[in-house]
């Protein structure tokens, strides 16, 4: 090509259109967090009894989940999404593969634990650490894979509400 290809006012013109785009655009604040281990389901809640009151706690395997996630996050955090910013997450669920299992008879984790319970532990383990309130978050999408490298990786971002 020549070089007054380049020089076109047209080319030109619509090379400062996209940078008024480029302007325009909100930048949006997103962070990747990566926790190594199985993921754990948030599990029913137990239920003592104190005297005249009933009290409810976490079964020690989600208590300990959720403390496992929170250490592993708060060095991947850099500051708290604030509570007036709708966010949007991204959560992908490295299953283990058994080994009576095979790829081609089973290539989808389709079996417990339920997706809806294993992002109920990551959101509630990571208030206080991402977001002030897991009510913030107005847009969910969960993965559940099989892969040799049990972990979970979640994307937080602001939420922009898709233009159609």
């Amino acid at each position: 090509m020549s070089k007054e290809y380049w020089r076109s006012p047209q080319i030109l013109r619509e090379s400062k259109e996209d940078v008024e785009l480029l302007k325009n655009l909100k930048v949006r604040k997103s962070v990747t967090i990566v926790i190594p281990g199985v993921p754990v389901p948030q599990g029913r809640p137990k239920f003592a009894r104190r005297g005249n009151f009933v009290t409810t706690y976490d079964p020690d395997k989600s208590r300990k989940w959720k403390a496992h996630v929170k250490e592993h996050a708060e060095p991947q955090v850099t500051e708290l999404f604030d509570k007036s910013i709708p966010l949007s997450i991204t959560a992908v669920f490295y299953m283990p593969r058994p080994a009576s299992v095979s790829a081609t008879k089973r290539p989808f984790h389709v079996v417990k634990p339920d997706v809806d319970n294993l992002v109920k532990g990551l959101t509630d383990a990571l208030t206080g650490i991402c977001w002030v309130d897991d009510a913030q978050i107005v847009e969910i999408r969960a993965i559940k894979e099989y892969s040799e490298i049990p972990q979970t990786v979640l994307t937080v971002e602001e939420y922009v509400k898709a233009q159609f």
